[in-house]
């Protein structure tokens, strides 16, 4: 009998489907609320490895059978007053091999933005759509790892569910309603925070006495707080990995100030409030590249000040209204920088020549609102720095 032939095609084909892992199709666990439910589920799979599988993930199962609803109504919530979030899966790896790929059961989120396209931080909303029943439903977003509060009303008691997100890496809440350290405290556990901003708050600082293991934190903003001696002390020695910090309109004094010097991996800084020129010297052995002097560091002493800080590349100096000749010279003396940017300066048509000064520099940034410099002082200050980047703003 003639030997029968087949296309070399169809051969390789049967060959790769024997060949691949055959999946049991992902059973429906929509409706599943409580252990009978899921064992129901269970009886109901056929696939000896899928079956196993759900009984050794049923736990996880259950958790986030239980999310389910509150990932639903944070996504509903924010979704609809034009915030973000990012969706992701968290199927653990081997129940997502035998059931063929992820399950949709365990669809949650991994960031959450509330603020609104167009819109900054001190804008108030129209409708205000984050009410205590939102935060409830926020803690239990247990792989959330950004999250951004902006202008809502969550005060020290709303927050505290946040505290149980310990997936966290970004957790910023800016002008919002009353957040003291009361508040604060209950997010000490959040141990694997990388980038925290408390901002527009009533802190003092003193809440980090709680925040033991902060140690990934690497980046915080304390912007327009009230962080006093004793606070600034608590944040030092409870963040030994920092590397920048804004302590913008902070309410401590030259007496707090010597704690900064704790802060050895420190590379930018924002300051300005109470403390003077004589907080600086304990800036000397730090590595900074970017510092920014607020209020009370106007004066040509605080230039001079920070000579020293050879690592510094940037420099902003927020109010130089009244920055003499002297202070603008002083300024020219940091030949270690590469860019500063100037608030206020007066720069009358005589005094022009001597922005000449600056031509070490890459760029340099001059800030004046809401009434800017003329398009006359501007075209002339250009070309007195070819070679050098000059902004206006």
């Amino acid at each position: 009998m003639p030997s029968r032939k087949f296309p070399l095609a169809l051969t390789l084909t049967a060959a790769v489907a024997l060949a691949l892992p055959s999946f049991a199709s992902p059973p429906d666990l929509s409706k599943v609320t409580s252990p009978t439910d899921l064992d129901a589920v269970v009886a109901k799979t056929a696939d000896p490895a899928l079956k196993k599988a759900l009984h050794e993930y049923a736990k996880d199962i259950l958790a986030a059978a239980a999310d389910a609803p509150h990932v639903e109504a944070v996504a509903h919530t924010v979704e609809g007053a034009k915030g973000k979030v990012e969706r992701t899966n968290t199927t653990p790896e081997a129940l997502a091999k035998a059931a063929g790929g992820p399950m949709a059961i365990f669809d949650t989120l991994k960031l959450v933005d509330l603020s609104v396209p167009n819109t900054g931080p001190h804008d108030k909303r129209v409708d205000d759509p984050y009410d205590a029943a939102f935060f409830e439903h926020l803690g239990h977003l247990h792989a959330l790892e950004s999250l951004n509060i902006i202008s809502t009303k969550c005060n020290d008691d709303w927050i505290a569910p946040i505290g149980q997100l310990t997936t966290l890496k970004k957790l910023s809440f800016t002008n919002n309603g009353k957040l003291t350290d009361a508040g604060m405290e209950k997010l000490a556990g959040l141990t694997n925070l990388e980038s925290f901003n408390f901002v527009g708050t009533q802190i003092t600082g003193r809440a980090y006495a709680k925040c033991t293991g902060w140690t990934k934190l690497t980046h915080v903003s304390h912007r327009g707080s009230s962080i006093d001696d004793e606070g600034l002390k608590e944040l030092c020695d409870h963040l030994p990995n920092l590397e920048s910090i804004s302590l913008a309109h902070a309410h401590f004094t030259d007496a707090g100030a010597p704690n900064l010097a704790k802060l050895k991996k420190l590379k930018g800084l924002e300051l300005g409030a109470h403390a003077t020129a004589a907080a600086l010297q304990n800036l000397v052995g730090l590595p900074l590249e970017y510092l920014q002097l607020g209020e009370g560091f106007t004066g040509a002493d605080s230039i001079a000040a920070i000579k020293p800080i050879s690592t510094l590349r940037r420099l902003t100096l927020t109010n130089c209204k009244d920055l003499n000749d002297d202070g603008l010279k002083l300024a020219a003396n940091l030949k270690q920088l590469e860019q500063i940017e100037f608030g206020f300066l007066e720069l009358p048509d005589e005094r022009l020549p001597q922005l000449q000064q600056f031509a070490f520099l890459k760029e340099l940034k001059l800030i004046r609102r809401p009434q800017p410099y003329s398009e006359d002082t501007q075209a002339k200050i250009k070309a007195l720095l070819p070679k050098v980047n000059v902004t206006f703003k």
